[in-house]
């Protein structure tokens, strides 16, 4: 037995009192905005047996872990599509394509951190920017400052895409300042036309680029691109590259730039494929903060700062790639296993542009129950985490994990959330070592998954509570223990 004193009164509680009390004191501190441990998550329990290794869904996040989202009845995902990015508070923003079927504009929906849409964002949690009736959007980007810089492509009335960047306030908002009404369409940096994928920022001033494709004759030549420019004014900045660009030529049709990303010594790599007449391969292309190609980084075909891997004398593409701390890089996507199919694929490239004899077979790695691979992540433990389309008919969204030689350390998790086609875009983890699983579902809509650790603890806030209301569940309880146990006044 143990004496309790409690407003006046002090009585006896027995062990099975005392867990009642605690329990009921953790769920009152919990109601009222605490963040308070509520056990040991097991998630197989009320999600069934989804999710992979060591993560399960985040039963407080949509429905057991997935959102799926149809916003204006269009395509929100298009092809090259890549946009999720989670802020600090835990929000997801899901950029793509909004509007209404006739008039389509390059958008971002930012969700709460419980999955439901943030309705003080932009409308009822949709911002935009619209350029033409025909725009794409593909990617997001959160500055330090709470802005948002969003990415995509607009058309002319020849169909011809044009880039196009836009800018948002941190509550949804375009900002006039920043080109024509929070837009700019890069064309006129790049000289051509194109699509930004992508938004890259250079860590040392803040300069943001277009990453993507330029084409010089559309839809012919085009090269690999990345447009810098001012964050605040829209104004190019001339001194990146050639007069703001940097355009990365194979010498054919170098189509399918995707997005850049910063290395830890301060180099830009930029994923893609080089299409020759017959074929296209893997392209990467290793840049520094001003936009030259690094002349150390090439392979036998020795084009400074860029090389091209073929697979099996087909079509490859890589779309998207991961750098490391050791200065190597994962580069994943799509080849030709054979004529009639495509395979998930990846390489590993050293510092200089040569493929790691380690990994894979000579630096290349195949998977078969991928039809392409367009994420990929490093795991805490130093695994990786890829995602992709699977191979079956039906087209599922595909997940694997990988050590670091690419052997296969868990089987192939695929979710079917619709009929249609459905598709892994980008991974993302948060600093609280939760899995975001951005992709796409029926073939046209939005999905998000949020994954946590197996065991993890749950931490459970609200808000909206009475000083009033703090305490009435434990007062109950201690009321009622007062009654079973008989009371005396102590002062």
């Amino acid at each position: 037995m143990r004496e309790v004193s409690a407003r006046g009164f002090s009585f006896s509680l027995g062990v099975r009192e005392r867990i009642l009390l605690t329990l009921t004191a953790l769920l009152t501190l919990t109601a009222c905005g605490f963040d308070v441990p509520l056990g040991f998550d097991d998630a197989g329990t009320t999600c069934g047996d989804a999710g992979l290794g060591n993560f399960r869904p985040d039963p407080t996040f949509g429905t057991c872990g997935t959102v799926a989202l149809d916003v204006g009845a269009l395509d929100n995902v298009v092809t090259g599509t890549q946009g999720l990015a989670v802020d600090a508070q835990g929000r997801a923003y899901l950029a793509g394509t909004t509007g209404a079927p006739i008039d389509r504009n390059i958008g971002v929906v930012r969700l709460n951190p419980d999955g439901t849409r943030d309705l003080t964002f932009g409308t009822s949690g949709v911002a935009e920017v619209s350029v033409t009736p025909a725009d794409e959007g593909h990617g997001v980007l959160l500055q330090p400052d709470g802005t948002i810089i969003i990415s995509g492509n607009s058309k002319t009335t020849m169909n011809e895409p044009i880039p196009v960047l836009g800018k948002l306030s941190s509550a949804g908002i375009p900002d006039i300042n920043f080109g024509m009404s929070g837009h700019m369409k890069v064309s006129a940096v790049m000289g051509a036309s194109g699509v930004c994928i992508g938004t890259w920022r250079r860590p040392s001033d803040g300069a943001i680029a277009c990453s993507g494709t330029a084409w010089r004759n559309y839809p012919g030549e085009g090269d690999l691109a990345l447009v810098a420019i001012d964050p605040n004014t829209a104004v190019p900045l001339t001194a990146y590259g050639t007069n703001g660009a940097a355009m990365i030529d194979y010498g054919f049709l170098d189509q399918n730039g995707a997005v850049a990303v910063n290395t830890a010594d301060g180099k830009v790599l930029l994923p893609g494929s080089s299409e020759g007449p017959t074929q296209r391969d893997f392209a990467l292309a290793r840049l520094d903060s001003n936009g030259a190609l690094e002349a150390s980084f090439t392979d036998s075909r020795a084009l400074p700062g860029r090389i091209s891997v073929d697979f099996n004398g087909g079509d490859d593409d890589c779309r998207a790639v991961l750098p490391l701390a050791d200065g190597s890089a994962w580069c994943v996507g799509s080849a030709r296993l054979n004529p009639s199919a495509f395979g998930g694929a990846i390489i590993k490239v050293l510092p200089t542009g040569a493929l790691d004899p380690s990994f894979g077979t000579n630096g290349k790695l195949t998977l078969p129950a991928f039809t392409a691979i367009w994420a990929v992540v490093e795991l805490d433990d130093g695994r990786f985490l890829i995602g992709g389309d699977s191979a079956s008919a039906d087209v599922a969204q595909a997940l694997q994990i990988l050590d670091a030689n690419g052997g296969e350390s868990s089987a192939v998790q695929t979710m079917n959330l619709s009929s249609g086609t459905d598709s892994v875009r980008q991974l993302v983890i948060d600093a609280q070592g939760r899995v975001w699983i951005f992709g796409v579902t029926n073939g046209v809509d939005w999905s998000i998954h949020r994954w946590i650790p197996a065991g993890r603890r749950m931490m459970g806030v609200a808000s909206d509570c009475s000083s009033a209301g703090t305490s009435v569940p434990l007062l109950l309880l201690l009321g009622a223990l007062v009654r079973r146990r008989g009371r005396t006044r102590t002062g």
